[in-house]
């Protein structure tokens, strides 16, 4: 097969190999990532119902549930449901590169997409079902489609469908992607974009731009209204006047800054490299307006995210919330500075190579952290052994036993329990509930016909028992003691 020679040509190669691998790696990490606090409580949920598990009309995780749902409607075993459902996001992600690049034919959008799944992803590729994440690709599609449309005056009956749905989706799937979609809105606003083969390929025009800016403001502002929730109340309450206050007074010593410069250098290191790169593109192309938006982009980006969460917390959690802000920094470098790279024939294979070599190294480091979540399931399973051993299948435990610094989180422990106990058999079902303070949770102890997971009181009845066997349905919830916890070393 002869080398490739083209841009397209390198983009397709290279990005279906990186997808692939990221396929690969969801495979066989499947229980790192499925039993893991919120993709264990949704595919929970699926297998439960046998339907989809939107929460907070966040309806855009369809497409990514759709995969182990089929699963389940197809009679597979547990574990081929949760390695679907770890595969799952990986697929939604490569679909739409494909569709980006072959279908629509924009190739700098299709890098971008690529490039987001592995430039910052860290322990997020762990924590897999964040639809902020997903939103991010989702966001770069829709523009994609509209720069299409735009290049190729193919405002067909298809297309113009499908770009007013994609708002609403993109809209109701996480408040996060605000930042994405009005940094590509402005990009656009700065000249013309490139995609290889044509450097100078129209952009958005302005009446495109600014209906679709539109729409996105008309749409968000209904969702606010008539849809708020908690989560996004959440959300906002973090970014309040007093907060951001607060921190610009000293932004310096706040533990969320402290905490973001330690992953800087650690996971977050082409971060830098890469701004640098664009700064000095632009600069030497004497694009001023884009060097300060760039710049600014940044500067504001950075103080509202580190501002939400200047205390700090898990970094799990706080990496998905930059992982918005690369796209900064990648749209720049795959619209403006990959393509003018590949316009010299002298720079194709290097570019090529250190793609690659980059490409590998943050797999390698993505691989690297599986280490911390590989001991996290052997703790768990350590746990649900010594629960099982006392001869009952639900548990109570006071939240303070378990160790926090490997399970990060311990609502979600009925369903890593469950779901870890019935990959060994259906039968040999172990769930164990945590709380703040077992003696006001006593209660739970005395009920027999009923599974207590913190979200629910399930009756065995209501659980698939394909997936889920209780024996002893009338047995009482037992107490977990510092005795059972208790290691053999002990």
């Amino acid at each position: 097969m002869p080398a490739p020679r083209t841009y397209i040509s390198y983009l397709t190669y290279t990005g279906h190999s990186l997808f692939l691998v990221l396929a690969i790696m969801s495979v066989v990490y499947f229980r790192e990532r499925s039993l893991f606090l919120d993709t264990a409580f949704q595919s929970f949920e699926i297998i439960k119902n046998g339907g989809f598990a939107i929460q907070v009309n966040r309806f855009g995780v369809v497409f990514a549930q759709a995969v182990p749902l089929l699963a389940v409607k197809m009679g597979l075993p547990l574990k081929g449901v949760l390695i679907a459902y770890s595969l799952s996001f990986v697929l939604v992600h490569w679909a739409l590169f494909s569709l980006t690049l072959h279908r629509l034919r924009q190739p700098a959008f299709a890098l971008c997409i690529a490039l987001f799944n592995i430039f910052l992803v860290n322990h997020s590729f762990y924590w897999v079902q964040n639809e902020g994440v997903q939103a991010v690709s989702w966001c770069l599609f829709f523009w994609a489609l509209l720069a299409h449309c735009e290049a190729r005056k193919k405002w067909t009956s298809g297309n113009v469908p499908a770009a007013a749905a994609l708002v609403p989706l993109l809209v109701f799937f996480h408040p996060l992607v605000v930042f994405p979609f009005f940094f590509v809105a402005v990009f656009f606003s700065f000249g013309k974009m490139a995609d290889g083969k044509k450097p100078d390929s129209p952009k958005p025009g302005h009446k495109t731009l600014l209906l679709a800016v539109a729409a996105f403001i008309l749409v968000l502002a209904a969702k606010h209204i008539f849809f708020n929730n908690h989560y996004d109340q959440l959300t906002g309450s973090r970014l309040s006047f007093d907060r951001l206050r607060t921190f610009l007074d000293d932004p310096i010593h706040q533990p969320g800054t402290r905490l973001f410069w330690d992953h800087l250098w650690t996971d977050f290191y082409l971060w830098p490299p890469a701004l640098l790169l664009v700064l000095i593109f632009y600069l030497r192309q004497k694009r001023w307006l884009r060097f300060l938006f760039i710049t600014g982009s940044h500067l504001v980006g950075w103080v509202l995210v580190t501002a939400a969460y200047q205390e700090g917390g898990h970094f799990f959690h706080i990496e998905t919330q930059y992982l918005p802000l690369s796209i900064f920094v990648l749209l720049p470098l795959c619209a403006d500075v990959v393509p003018a790279l590949f316009s010299h024939r002298k720079w194709l294979l290097p570019a090529a190579l250190l793609f690659g070599l980059m490409a590998g190294w943050r797999l390698h480091h993505m691989a690297d952290q599986s280490a911390f979540y590989t001991r996290r399931i052997a703790y768990l399973e350590d746990l649900v052994h010594k629960a099982s051993q006392t001869g009952n299948q639900k548990f109570l435990m006071d939240a303070s036993l378990p160790d926090k610094e490997l399970l990060l989180q311990t609502w979600a422990l009925p369903y890593e329990t469950m779901h870890l106990s019935a990959l060994h058999s259906p039968d040999s079902l172990t769930v164990i509930y945590a709380v703040d303070d077992w003696h006001r949770q006593a209660w739970v102890l005395e009920l027999k016909n009923r599974i207590a997971t913190g979200m629910d009181l399930l009756k065995p009845a209501q659980l698939n028992p394909r997936y889920y066997n209780f024996r002893d349905t009338l047995a009482p919830t037992r107490l977990i003691s510092g005795e059972v916890m208790a290691t053999e070393e002990e």
